[in-house]
């Protein structure tokens, strides 16, 4: 009794700290609306994906838009042709290790790890993710599949904009993300040994559901491993628009069916919009084991609670971490107004537009806000300062 009456305790508590913190002092409530939930009560299964090849054949435009995006070009697995970085041999050098990145025998991707006292180490590279695309940042991860099953993070990023191997130093010397130089030792970096793994464990470091599409790890017990298998390392149509099979197949069937078993993202209202981005755009925390895209978001993760257990801003109030959620949320536009993500991003593209769905030509162009707000159109300076 004790024990349940200190986690409705908790529970309160965590209600109360939250209302707080997210709608200034309790006065607002954290959600404005009620989330619509997505087509399909019963969770989602694998096999309710068709795969984004099939979208192709009746959404053509949209197709072509997604393939060319950031989305549509975000990881592959093998790697084939999407790795940017220079596996020439040139080693990276730590100050107690020597890693080299080459071309295996049959033209696969290697990390050659030399650690001062043991013996040589292959890491056959099984998967990339990114490549080079964000403005100002782009970087590409390299994953191995380890013995278990598993398909685990390496520490050896390549920034395409720094033109440099870095790792993540966070966990260990908490200095961020810094370059491999011969001052630094191989175990300040975070994923030394390998230990994040592509999917959701409870029991093990994750890397979620963000980097690729239907991504399911699950232990075989027959086998004695793990199986980790996805769709793609790209972030298809069904991680936005969830499963598809029925759709696919009711279409081919009967186009003109009233019914075609699968909801119009733009009919959802604000927070239900919110939740198909912040699958990945947010900081969040998983509460729930088996999630695939088309489940309810919060159903499997909470995405409000973990901005107040770290720092997600820096301090000009720029986001840290990928707590976009937060800054969203506290926003007059969104409290007081209808804005979503894709209110400014062009879904498929990742273009821009403005709340009238008029293409803009870049990131920098006002009239994302001055399509709501046109009196400042006239003087942006007087505004901004």
């Amino acid at each position: 009794m004790v024990a349940v009456a200190a986690v409705l305790a908790v529970g309160t508590w965590a209600r109360w700290i939250v209302t707080r913190h997210q709608g200034h002092a309790g006065l607002r409530p954290l959600v404005t609306e009620r989330a619509t939930p997505l087509i399909g009560a019963p969770p989602p299964r694998f096999g309710d994906f068709a795969g984004d090849s099939t979208c192709a054949d009746c959404h053509r435009d949209q197709f072509n838009a997604w393939q060319g995006s950031t989305h549509g070009r975000a990881g592959a697995s093998p790697p084939g042709n999407a790795v940017i970085a220079p596996f020439d041999g040139r080693p990276l050098r730590f100050r107690d290790a020597l890693v080299e990145p080459i071309r295996g025998p049959e033209g696969d991707y290697r990390f050659v790890v030399h650690e001062r006292g043991r013996p040589p180490t292959t890491l056959v590279v099984a998967a990339v993710v990114g490549g080079g695309h964000m403005v100002g940042g782009g970087t590409q991860s390299f994953w191995t599949r380890a013995a278990d099953g598993t398909l685990r993070f390496l520490p050896f990023d390549w920034s395409r904009t720094g033109a440099t191997w870095f790792c993540n130093t966070n966990g260990r010397l908490d200095a961020g993300w810094v370059p491999i130089t011969p001052e630094l030792g191989i175990a300040a970096c975070g994923d030394w040994p390998p230990r994040r793994v592509l999917g959701n464990h409870a029991r093990l470091e994750n890397c979620q559901q963000c980097h690729g599409s239907q991504i399911q790890l699950s232990f075989a017990a027959d086998q004695q491993r793990y199986v980790t298998r996805f769709t793609t390392l790209a972030v298809n149509c069904e991680s936005c628009h969830g499963p598809a099979r029925r759709h696919v197949d009711r279409a081919r069937a009967d186009s003109t069916a009233a019914d075609l078993a699968i909801e119009s993202l733009s009919l959802l209202n604000k927070d239900a919009s919110l939740e198909v981005c912040f699958r990945c755009h947010a900081l969040k925390e998983q509460i729930a084991p088996g999630y695939l895209p088309g489940a309810r978001l919060a159903r499997h993760y909470s995405y409000a609670l973990p901005i107040l257990a770290t720092r997600p801003h820096f301090p000009d109030g720029r986001i840290r971490l990928f707590a976009y959620q937060e800054q969203h949320r506290w926003s007059d536009c969104y409290l007081n107004g209808g804005m979503t993500c894709v209110s400014c991003h062009e879904p498929h593209g990742q273009g821009y537009w403005d709340v009238n769905r008029v293409r803009l030509a870049d990131r920098f162009d006002d009239r994302q806000c001055t399509g709501c707000h046109p009196s400042k159109a006239e003087r942006p300076t007087a505004h901004t300062f």
